[in-house]
């Protein structure tokens, strides 16, 4: 690489001689940093269900906690990611946070290997595996400086279209590869399954060992090579398009102030969260609204003058489209993402326990592999939201949003209903393929929704607004995977799973509304009308 000069992508001899040859690695390496920033932080999807089948001593509600603070971690992380990106430069950004997944995969190892690891020590680990959300917006933020105004939509929503995939990696790989014997040597000793469990091949019996702290070696295994070809990325400034020589060290230390800051405030947020929510009823959009300004002063207190980010962010905060983008891409993949992350052990709480006469609640001996059938949803999420995307792209995105919202509503309220009678009824298991029918139904118009919404985005947002603007739109939408299982978490016990489904139903219906209302009851000048 050249050791000084502009990076002109737009500048078609520029792209021919060394552009292309320095990003030709980029999309390698960038569905690298998905499958290693899912797979970290929503690694607790598949935790909380081997934590629940080896009898660890925590409530139902307490396991959705742990996954509602990875989300509250990752939500912060994600609107840091465009500061950090600013301020350290392209190949930095990435670096810093890659190498900085080392300190959850440490915590998890030694967090899992003792049953007796206090829920508070799990909030901590929790909060660190959010470090992992912050390479999407990363992803998307350096193809938006890397390549040409002309690939842009493209190099940006293939990485957002791939944002679960790690998730989908976790659901299969992971259970698969604790109950792997291989790994005893080089895992903590072995825990012995107290109920049956799961994996993408079938049922486990109780009794069998199980190595849980082994769920590190999958991250392990794909950081070595994203470090690897992160070292070898083109290195850019992208407040002044430069190819950097040397390392910004003041940006850098801002960077991990910044980063330190969230971690500190994530703890300080989850405390009311854990021990005052039946006296603070309103602790979950207490807590979303405090971190989303926290983080907006931090970043602002710390920024340098030379990168304008405040500047930056009131030009796209005073755009309403942006702020109306982020509501409808939060119902679209915002539930896409919280009910993916919730959603094996939605499964295992509905149909895996019952109800008996006295009042207490044991394990259904009946119940569904829930890991065999956790994946499958999300793989159609996925699928879908290319989908949605490629219709959008092709009628009115208003239009395929209106209708994805539409089946939102009523794929929600079929799931509230069986809920109900699962948890009401003495044989769960008889309406397990019901509910997971309909599921399967709500995750493929979540996926349609978030692609639509997407390509809706890049037509109403200014082009100069744009790589902002995206990064606030997804660090928005990642809040669903705080607010869906804390919602699940703070009304398990009281009014139930059914309850809490219904009102995101009503929330879709709100959505229906205004995406009428702003787009669908006239003509949008980017279709010409």
């Amino acid at each position: 690489m050249p050791s000084n000069g502009n990076w002109k992508p737009d500048d078609e001899q520029f792209w021919k001689q060394l552009g292309h040859q320095q990003t030709g690695s980029l999309p390698g390496l960038n569905l690298l940093l998905l499958l290693l920033g899912a797979s970290i932080w929503m690694i607790w999807a598949v935790l909380s269900v081997l934590m629940v089948n080896l009898g660890y001593p925590f409530k139902i509600d307490d396991f959705f906690s742990l996954i509602a603070t990875a989300g509250l971690s990752a939500v912060c992380m994600r609107m840091a990611s465009g500061f950090v990106l600013h301020h350290c430069g392209t190949r930095v950004a990435i670096l810093l946070n890659s190498y900085l997944l080392f300190i959850p995969l440490y915590l998890l190892w030694c967090a899992l290997g003792d049953l007796k690891t206090s829920l508070l020590t799990f909030h901590v680990v929790a909060i660190t595996t959010g470090l992992g959300a912050g390479l999407l917006s990363q992803v998307v933020g350096s193809s938006y400086y890397l390549f040409p105004k002309k690939m842009r939509p493209m190099v940006q929503e293939v990485p957002l279209a791939l944002s679960n995939i790690g998730l989908v990696l976790v659901l299969v790989a992971v259970p698969l590869l604790v109950q792997w014997p291989a790994l005893q040597h080089i895992s903590a000793e072995a825990q012995t399954l107290m109920y049956d469990s799961s994996n993408f091949s079938g049922r486990v019996n109780a009794g069998k060992p199980i190595w849980l702290t082994a769920v590190v070696w999958l991250p392990l295994l794909l950081l070595v090579p994203v470090l690897w070809k992160a070292h070898r990325m083109p290195a850019v400034a992208v407040y002044d398009l430069k190819q950097q020589v040397q390392i910004d060290w003041s940006g850098l230390l801002r960077s991990v102030v910044l980063i330190a800051l969230i971690m500190v405030l994530c703890f300080a947020l989850i405390l009311p969260e854990l021990y005052l929510s039946d006296y603070l009823p309103a602790a979950r959009e207490i807590t979303i609204f405090l971190a989303v300004a926290l983080v907006l002063v931090f970043m602002h207190w710390l920024s340098s003058k030379k990168t304008k980010i405040a500047q930056l962010q009131l030009q796209v905060f005073s755009n309403r489209e942006v702020h109306i983008m982020a509501l409808l891409y939060l119902m679209g993949m915002g539930s896409l993402l919280g009910f993916a992350v919730s959603f094996p052990l939605l499964i295992k709480a509905i149909f895996g326990l019952v109800l008996t006469a006295d009042n207490s609640i044991q394990v259904n001996p009946v119940s569904p592999a829930v890991l065999v059938y956790g994946w499958l949803p999300v793989v159609l999420g996925l699928v879908v939201r290319a989908l949605g995307s490629w219709l959008a792209y092709r009628t009115k995105p208003e239009k395929i949003n209106q209708y994805a919202l539409a089946v939102l509503f009523v794929s929600a309220l079929a799931m509230a209903f069986y809920a109900a009678q699962a948890m009401s009824g003495d044989h769960p298991e008889r309406l397990f393929f019901h509910f997971f029918s309909w599921s399967l139904v709500f995750f493929i118009a979540a996926g349609i929704s978030a692609g639509s919404v997407m390509t809706l985005a890049f037509k109403v947002i200014p082009g100069v607004q744009m790589e902002y603007a995206i990064n606030w739109i997804i660090a928005l939408a990642t809040a669903g995977a705080f607010y869906i299982p804390r919602m699940f978490a703070d009304h398990w016990q009281s009014s139930g799973p059914a309850a809490v489904i219904i009102g995101f139903a009503l929330f879709y219906m709100l959505g229906m509304m205004i995406n009428w209302y702003f787009y669908l009851r006239q003509k949008l000048s980017v279709h010409g009308g």
